[in-house]
């Protein structure tokens, strides 16, 4: 998030696909949580809670993000990064959490899991259209989502395809840190 001042934020507790800041490529994903993101949080009021240690390596500032309702003081303000990990556009990252902040996200993050949503239900989509969902290069040892901008630059004929992570994994493989949603 940027302020209105110019400060940018950096969600406490959370990781979303990457966009393209510090990556060269988005991760599959990367644009419906940006724009979803956007649809939270732009032109809204925002609160922000200060994680303890506020300050990333990269000056942007870590805190929880919460918007702030309009008009009733009954209804309650929402906690954007809690609602991008329930709608699976979001992972848990234990740093700065305390065990029961954390405790509390990871149970979204299972839930969204559990129910496939967003980046959870990758593979089914890929399945869904009657593809292998998980592709390594020859020699290589990573694999990918077929969705992966990493997973696009193999070429054809060194391209391995993979049914399951099991498969992959059982192959020597490591999962991609930007799309394999462990």
């Amino acid at each position: 998030v940027m302020l209105e001042n110019g400060l940018m934020v950096r969600y406490n507790g959370i990781n979303t696909p990457e966009l393209g800041h510090f990556v060269k490529d988005a991760a599959p994903l990367a644009k419906v949580a940006t724009a979803r993101n956007i649809e939270l949080v732009e032109g809204k009021r925002i609160r922000l809670r200060l994680a303890r240690e506020p300050l990333d390596q990269h000056g942007r500032v870590i805190a929880h993000v919460s918007v702030v309702p309009e008009g009733s003081a009954a209804t309650p303000e929402t906690e954007v990064g809690a609602l991008m990990i329930k709608e699976g556009l979001a992972k848990v990252m234990g740093l700065g959490l305390s065990k029961e902040e954390y405790a509390a996200l990871k149970k979204l993050e299972d839930d969204a899991r559990a129910t496939k949503a967003g980046i959870w239900g990758l593979e089914e989509q890929l399945r869904a259209a009657a593809r292998k969902p998980y592709c390594a290069a020859e020699g290589g040892k990573v694999y990918h989502l077929e969705l992966c901008p990493s997973a696009k630059n193999i070429h054809a004929r060194n391209l391995h395809e993979y049914d399951t992570i099991e498969q992959a994994e059982a192959a020597g493989l490591q999962p991609c840190s930007k799309c394999v949603p462990k």
